[in-house]
């Protein structure tokens, strides 16, 4: 059977210890090396078609400015080999405190230590990397069209719960919205809370992160309709090359990986749903009633 999975062009490095953990590998700054901010996937056209970035709950379109605690989406961020931790920029931009929650309800201060507003991502940092759960590798090739992928996250916590909700989908554009190189197209199912979860192949690598959703504005009541299985995720080279540009965490080498390589969905899933985490960005857990 041929591979689904498709190289990166020679010019492209693949750092082993982004990859596949190495705790002899020198924790020394890195280079520094510019990022390429693609075009935002999030501008409205004439048509009414557009992108998102965030919904609360309910599927109304984020007002950044609300200080109401009714709704709002609960996002996801998983670890890095480096000893970081990786959201979404629109997911802890401006919040006053942000903390993580792993598999076993354990709170585990973060703050931002990089972050790409423009490719939305967010690199965050603790204390002791060690206590994060293990690591997602990298993938160190391109997704082809029509390969299968998967997240694993928190969608709509406030009627699904706070245990992890896994999709399944295909690349269905290797380019994003407007023919955005930095993303892919998918068919993977999301919902507001899936917001900055890994997307993985099925090696249990990470091909990208999940950024935004695509849907319609009705021009009658103004309001906003997501369209199903038209989302995207970014392209996991733009997350290695934010993670290229920070020092590598002093504590890493305590940290544990999740092994790679290709296994029945089943067998991912229960070597992945550890790793991902509930970011909780500067608000309660459990949303108010009113």
């Amino acid at each position: 059977m041929s591979s689904t999975i498709a190289r990166r062009s020679r010019g492209f490095p693949c750092p082993r210890w982004l990859h596949h953990h190495d705790p002899l590998a020198s924790s020394s700054r890195r280079p520094s090396r510019p990022i390429s901010h693609a075009p935002s996937a999030r501008s409205t056209t004439n048509k009414g078609l557009f992108s998102w970035s965030s919904l609360d709950v309910y599927g109304r379109q984020r007002n950044r400015r609300s200080t109401s605690t009714r709704s709002f989406p609960i996002p996801t961020a998983w670890p890095t080999t480096s000893g970081y931790a990786v959201t979404n920029h629109h997911v802890v931009a401006g919040k006053p405190s942000i903390v993580l929650i792993n598999s076993e309800g354990e709170e585990i201060a973060a703050r931002v230590v990089s972050s790409d507003e423009l490719n939305d991502i967010a690199l965050l940092s603790v204390e002791d990397p060690a206590r994060l759960p293990a690591a997602l590798p990298l993938a160190c090739s391109s997704a082809r069209l029509g390969s299968s992928v998967f997240t694993i996250g928190f969608p709509r916590v406030d009627v699904m719960g706070t245990t992890p909700k896994l999709s399944l989908g295909i690349i269905s554009g290797v380019n994003g919205l407007y023919d955005d190189p930095a993303s892919y197209q998918i068919s993977v199912s999301v919902q507001p809370g899936n917001s900055g979860g890994p997307l993985l192949n099925m090696q249990g690598e990470v091909v990208g992160i999940i950024t935004s959703m695509l849907g319609t504005m009705e021009s009658a009541d103004g309001k906003t309709r997501p369209i199903a299985n038209i989302n995207y995720a970014l392209k996991a080279d733009r997350i290695e090359k934010l993670l290229l540009d920070v020092p590598r965490q002093a504590g890493e080498a305590g940290l544990t990986v999740v092994k790679s390589g290709r296994d029945s969905l089943e067998a991912l899933a229960g070597r992945i749903q550890n790793s991902v985490m509930i970011v909780r960005a500067g608000t309660s857990l459990s949303p108010q009633r009113h």
